[in-house]
């Protein structure tokens, strides 16, 4: 047995049998490290002679003709890809580069602060499910299928910035959109926007990385829509510690940083009046709109220049009908929708 110059986690050895068939316990299985419980055993000459998972103390058998030989490989399961027979961990950061299988009810663990780049597909099987407490990043071809709903979200990020990604719905009929809703710690969910794609990245809120001032945690679920606008039940429930609130100084005087921000309007519903609070990042020009359920313009209601810092506008409701309304808040790239419904 030797191990991969490049990638010492790999071993490499050679079967010579003079019989037909060769059957043992493989070698480096009952003794490889605690951080590896899938191993793809896979012939690299000649290719296609075998490719399977093994766990601790497997023996398997293979078959050569009399006299010949073959160079096979063990390499971990996380990395290399394959199958995972059991629940393994991915404890540091590191790339998975071939397509991935989990199945058997098995769990695949990312701990916390880890990425698992992913190049190919992960296929999450039967009741196998991902526990994602780091993040999953996905490259230009990398995806991750689950085909149950109830676990299809799951936790990346883009530029300091929660990248919610998810499997595509496939017990909704009409399937039109999805809608991504937020909530900070126990408060009320908030409809953040809608998408017909399968991610979402929310750039108003900044993750928390070790060193910063602890904030709060910002829950997020997503919900399929159909072509009448119906709802159907939401996946999992994702969290992300977010920054709290920093304090800069401008000369002798200290002052609060604040982030691009857009409150659920009270009282929801309401008749006629109801306010609507935000906050703003720096000084701009800020756009807030009302649209109806078909997701037409009704009004502009405020085109300003406005500070930094916390804000409310009132919007009066009295030439308005009894339904749904979206508020959308406009404030350089950033954007924000928020939910209100009208009862007269």
């Amino acid at each position: 047995m030797f191990s991969d110059s490049l990638y010492p986690e790999c071993k490499h050895f050679f079967a010579v049998k003079s019989e037909n068939r060769f059957s043992a316990k493989c070698p480096y299985t009952d003794k490889k490290p605690d951080n590896i419980r899938n191993l793809r055993y896979l012939s690299i000459d000649p290719p296609g002679l075998i490719d399977t998972t093994l766990i601790a103390n497997d023996t398997i058998t293979i078959n050569l003709n009399a006299g010949e030989g073959a160079l096979l490989a063990l390499k971990p399961a996380l990395l290399w890809g394959g199958s995972l027979r059991t629940s393994d961990t991915v404890k540091v950061s590191c790339e998975l580069s071939d397509n991935l299988a989990v199945s058997g009810g098995s769990k695949l663990v990312i701990k916390s602060e880890v990425n698992y780049s992913v190049k190919d597909t992960i296929e999450f099987k039967d009741s196998s499910m991902l526990i994602c407490n780091g993040y999953i990043i996905l490259d230009s071809n990398g995806a991750v299928v689950q085909n149950n709903w109830s676990n299809a979200l799951i936790r990346s990020k883009n530029g300091g910035h929660p990248l919610l990604i998810w499997s595509r719905n496939t017990t909704m009929s009409g399937l039109s959109n999805y809608r991504v809703y937020r909530k900070n710690g126990n408060s009320n969910w908030q409809l953040l926007g809608s998408t017909v794609n399968c991610q979402y990245l929310d750039t108003a809120i900044t993750i928390l990385v070790p060193g910063q001032q602890s904030g709060s945690e910002e829950y997020y679920k997503v919900v399929p829509v159909n072509q009448r606008g119906v709802e159907g039940s939401s996946t999992n429930e994702i969290m992300y510690e977010i920054v709290g609130d920093l304090i800069e100084k401008k000369g002798n005087v200290a002052g609060k940083v604040y982030q691009f921000r857009l409150d659920q309007n009270y009282p929801n519903p309401f008749n006629p009046v109801t306010k609507i609070n935000f906050e703003l990042p720096s000084e701009g020009r800020v756009v807030v709109e009302l649209f109806d359920i078909m997701g037409k313009r009704v009004e502009e209601i405020l085109n300003s220049e406005m500070s930094s810092g916390p804000h409310s506008i009132v919007l009066n409701g009295t030439t308005l009908s009894t339904g749904v309304y979206f508020v959308k808040l406009k404030f350089g790239k950033y954007t924000s929708i928020k939910k209100m419904i009208l009862l007269k």
